[in-house]
């Protein structure tokens, strides 16, 4: 009808729409009357609900703004679980600005990492007043709050020109990468028959050199020196191009795309028709799926053995029982590769430090540099795959096995992708106002939750081990509600007396 009635729309019309796109202000501008529109006793219900969940989980964190008409603008949330997982797996940070999920249609903000199983992992959530910089700033700045200061050293965004400028602002530091899948549909939506230059272009791990050569070699073949969205984009390479990239940690993620798959259930619970409070509360209930996903591979982890073929069983002996079951999975992907490679020479650097050269034994021009050093009992490859995912690259197992070591060096494991994950970790920087028994009592929380999703996985299984379950949780609710807590009295009556003084003649 627009067209009709005023015809054709202009270069100029086209390139402010796709601006304000960019910016988030055309979503902006069209949701702004139906959020204006919240009512005040759906805010004072949710409110009432976050409030609810701090005296059941002493690390809840909710906080919220509210405008000079008493409407909500922004809230972010979390618990106690997802912020400690966030101090396991938060070096990489994800976001998911992709949906929105409330009749009121304010985005929804997904903080993602990846755990140890290699699945996604949910550290917080946000729903913002608009996609723009100053409510990234507000949401990012409380985030840090909930997290204690801990930022990451690698973040995964879309391609909001806003939430990158946030993100600049409050992780100075951290490798910021976009999403290639958001690159490519941009890409096709401009000019679809690059696409396959462009990808390649994308994924070469070369020099930056040779990624100049293969993108001048596309723009002069496809005569595309005149396209400003192309030259716009390629101002922002080293967000988005392999080559520059190569070697920071991200995990194995290169696009959000995959929490946007992995979590299609997540937003399965979540409908337009859900007012606030139905909205966090089918949200917890996503939550908590996942969280059940997560103590179900974590159980198959530490009580099935991986089998062990004969090619580098040492190896892979030590890692079955050090990495996760999908960790050891990844790691034998990489040492069944070992058999194409060769190490063709050596080069002595001193007494300790020696350089090992590895080919492919097909492909001999083709070579990696390896430093090991035997006095630390480290390797450092030219690769980089090893900064890159976490794992040994082929290239060091090869070398290895020159150096007759039996067992992969600790420093070549990298702790957040084994069973061990979580342990022995400290949420530093805790606010120092916090009284120390609140924090001891949060770590006390946190660590039966843990062991209550294996419980819950475990009483899940079957009619039998249900009823069995649910029959000892009352007990010890039942009992933990009758004792003393400032004594420690009445511990030994639970489940027929200590275990010191327990008869166990029938």
């Amino acid at each position: 009808m627009f067209l009709q009635l005023h015809g054709r729309i202009t270069n100029g019309d086209e390139a402010q729409v796709a601006d304000l796109r960019d910016t988030g202000g055309l979503q902006n501008h069209i949701d702004a009357d139906r959020r204006d529109s919240i009512s005040t006793v759906d805010v004072d219900s949710a409110l009432l609900y976050f409030e609810s969940k701090t005296l059941k989980d002493p690390g809840y964190f909710y906080s919220h703004t509210i405008d000079e008409h008493g409407r909500l603008q922004n809230l972010l949330w979390t618990d106690s679980k997802a912020c400690f997982d966030y101090h396991c797996f938060g070096d990489v940070l994800i976001f998911d600005s992709t949906y929105r999920s409330n009749v009121y249609r304010k985005p929804l903000i997904i903080f993602f990492g990846i755990n140890n199983h290699h699945q996604t992992v949910i550290f917080a959530a946000a729903l913002l007043e608009d996609e723009t910089k100053d409510s990234y700033m507000w949401m990012l700045n409380t985030f840090l709050r909930a997290m204690n200061g801990r930022k990451p050293i690698s973040v995964v965004t879309d391609c909001d020109k806003a939430l990158r400028k946030a993100i600049k602002n409050h992780f100075p530091d951290a490798q910021h990468r976009l999403c290639s899948f958001h690159i490519s549909e941009n890409v096709v939506s401009h000019c679809a028959n690059i696409i396959g230059d462009f990808n390649n272009c994308m994924n070469m791990e070369g020099t930056p050199e040779q990624f100049e050569e293969a993108w001048n070699k596309m723009i002069n073949a496809r005569n595309l020196g005149d396209q400003q969205w192309l030259s716009d984009l390629y101002r922002k390479r080293d967000r988005w191009a392999e080559t520059y990239l190569h070697g920071h940690f991200f995990a194995g993620v290169r696009t959000t795309q995959r929490c946007e798959s992995e979590n299609a259930y997540v937003k399965c619970y979540l409908t337009s028709r859900n007012n606030l409070t139905e909205f966090f509360r089918h949200f917890e209930i996503a939550v908590m799926n996942n969280r059940q996903r997560e103590a179900e591979v974590d159980f198959q982890s530490k009580m099935k053995k991986p089998v062990i073929g004969e090619r580098l069983k040492l190896y892979k002996e030590q890692m079955g029982s050090v990495y996760t079951k999908a960790s050891f999975e990844k790691f034998c992907m990489i040492a069944d590769e070992e058999t194409n490679f060769v190490v063709d020479s050596t080069e002595h650097i001193n007494d300790h430090q020696r350089i090992h050269f590895v080919c492919k034994w097909d492909i001999p021009e083709s070579r990696w540099r390896v430093l090991f050093d035997s006095s630390s009992i480290e390797a450092k490859c030219s690769c980089l795959k090893f900064e890159e995912l976490g794992f040994p690259c082929v290239h060091m197992i090869a070398v290895f096995k020159v150096e007759h070591l039996r067992l992969i060096p600790e420093s070549c494991i990298v702790k957040r992708w084994t069973l061990n994950a979580k342990a022995n970790i400290h949420q530093g920087g805790i606010d120092a106002s916090i009284p120390v028994s609140k924090i001891l009592s949060i770590g006390r929380f946190i660590k039966l939750l843990n062991m209550s999703y294996t419980v819950c996985y475990l009483g899940a299984k079957s009619y039998n081990t249900f009823n069995e379950t649910m029959v000892g949780l009352n007990a010890l609710k039942m009992f933990l509600e009758g004792v003393d807590i400032d004594r420690g009295t009445g511990c030994q009556n639970l489940l027929g007396g200590h275990p010191s003084t327990r008869n166990t003649n029938k």
